[in-house]
């Protein structure tokens, strides 16, 4: 019998608009961690992959901060989301 453990974990993004694509800042990941993709699917997708890869095997997650509490800037498009993944424990 196995003692892994899969859990649904979500993190607010905060999605930046550039010139091209989309910069991705994860605040509550590694006191900041940031990806980027060339539109909004894939800069989503890359978040995903991002938390996925900090965080499993991680015994303890970091807490995520509430939605409304992230600090962006709507008057330069930044878009605030919430992404979640499955994460293994072992």
């Amino acid at each position: 019998m196995s003692n892994d453990q899969t859990s649904q974990v979500s993190y607010p993004i905060i999605l930046h608009p550039e010139r091209i694509g989309y910069s991705v800042e994860i605040p509550d990941i590694n006191c900041g961690t940031w990806t980027q993709g060339d539109i909004k699917a894939e800069a989503l997708a890359m978040a995903r992959d991002l938390i996925i890869t900090m965080l499993t095997g991680e015994l303890q997650y970091p807490s995520p901060t509430p939605l409304e509490q992230l600090k962006f800037s709507p008057a330069a498009g930044d878009i605030p989301k919430l992404v979640s993944v499955m994460l293994d424990r072992h």
